[in-house]
């Protein structure tokens, strides 16, 4: 490009990770940059490409006319385990063991517990974070279901449907997993009529976006024990309010969307990885990975 390619470090990067992108030269003036590694808080700025720190990328529709790109596949590790670490604390009722070990109580529980070997998981979203969480619960002996866009070949799932037949799989599944990201066909796409279609044993899961559904939705579908519980690490209008009754529900996990974060330090290998073959891409006029598109505008 005839020229040092400058960059704003939006992310958390130390000075180590920041001497691995050897083509560019690093500097604090985000107005300045050519290119932006990281999630911009502003909008009035005019790089010539930005690599997103994140995997969601709906506050950047049509803010920049330059190519962007999101950090898809970083987070499908993490979020996955996250997945089995919740789904089974669910199925094996420990929160009420956690709750009795903060009571100093040696109580046993009569209650039917569960397994994900011989349960019929929905995913749905069969992006990264869908397609790895799908291996893993198959490698525990899950029936695996995928509801995407489009049906073409996957031998990641046991069966796939597209999401018009959504109602038709839905009566069939234990658990429910959902990690769409969010966009104009996924806002609120789940309804209350689609819990009544679930189990009354079902577990719903999220680990996409809030905007999926309605929190007053789930609320009364829990209040109502249409279904038997949920795991939530994403809610509509984020943080959840401290009155809602989700909190309190012992058959829901509630946690503050950090199923995907860098503390997974192989999370943060993963987007360096991508970001520095992007950035070569870039400044070598190649193709970028996970472009979002050309120019949202």
């Amino acid at each position: 490009m005839g020229q040092i390619i400058t960059a704003f470090a939006c992310a958390d990067l130390n000075k180590e990770e920041k001497n691995s992108f050897q083509e560019i030269e690093w500097i604090d003036d985000i107005y300045k940059a050519d290119i932006i590694i990281g999630n911009p808080k502003v909008y009035d700025i005019h790089p010539k490409f930005i690599q997103l720190e994140s995997a969601g990328y709906e506050q950047y529709e049509y803010k920049f006319a330059c190519p962007v790109c999101n950090a898809s596949k970083s987070f499908g590790l993490g979020i996955s385990e996250y997945l089995i670490c919740t789904i089974l604390m669910s199925l094996r009722h420990m929160k009420a063991h956690m709750h009795n070990q903060d009571q100093r109580k040696w109580n046993r529980f009569d209650d039917t517990i569960q397994s994900i070997s011989g349960s019929c998981i929905l995913i749905l979203g069969l992006g990264d974070l869908g397609s790895t969480f799908a291996k893993k619960a198959k490698a525990l002996g899950a029936y695996t279901i995928g509801v995407r866009k489009s049906k073409k070949d996957c031998d990641i799932v046991d069966e796939v449907y597209t999401i018009d037949s959504l109602n038709k799989v839905l009566p069939r599944a234990d658990i429910i997993v959902c990690t769409l990201p969010s966009t104009k066909d996924t806002r609120y796409l789940l309804n209350e009529e689609h819990f009544h279609l679930m189990k009354k044993s079902a577990l719903f899961c999220n680990v996409g976006r809030g905007d999926l559904v309605r929190r007053h939705t789930l609320e009364k579908v829990m209040h109502e024990k249409i279904i038997q519980g949920m795991v939530l690490d994403v809610i509509e209008n984020e943080p959840l309010d401290p009155g809602s009754s989700l909190w309190l529900d012992p058959n829901v996990i509630i946690t503050p969307h950090v199923s995907g974060t860098f503390q997974l330090a192989k999370a943060k290998e993963i987007f360096l990885d991508i970001a520095r073959q992007n950035v070569h891409a870039f400044i070598h006029d190649k193709p970028l990975i996970n472009q979002i598109s050309s120019s949202i505008q």
